[in-house]
């Protein structure tokens, strides 16, 4: 059932609403194939999931899931401040 016109059939789903859209509601846009959109804001919010989407692999891409220290490092970060400090000042003063 289309959402627009519910007297006419639905060709298919809103690929950013989901609602039902028919043949005369239907807009196709150029950047995804195979997508249907219902309007032109329905269209311009799909495209800019999609850029996203897009640069989301780019940065993905370039930058994999890695971090550059482990956690149990940050975790243990202000110990270890501490027992380095000690230890400067301990043999600073035995000089």
């Amino acid at each position: 059932m289309n959402f627009r016109h519910p007297d006419r059939p639905a060709i298919g789903l809103c690929s950013h609403c989901l609602k039902g859209v028919c043949l005369e509601c239907v807009t196709n846009p150029d950047h995804t194939e195979n997508c249907l959109t219902c309007s032109p804001r329905c269209e311009a919010e799909l495209y800019e999931e999609v850029r996203i989407r897009d640069l989301q692999r780019i940065i993905h891409r370039h930058f994999p899931d890695q971090q550059y220290m482990p956690n149990w490092l940050w975790r243990f970060l202000p110990a270890y401040t501490v027992v380095i400090g000690v230890v400067v000042i301990v043999l600073t003063h035995n000089n």
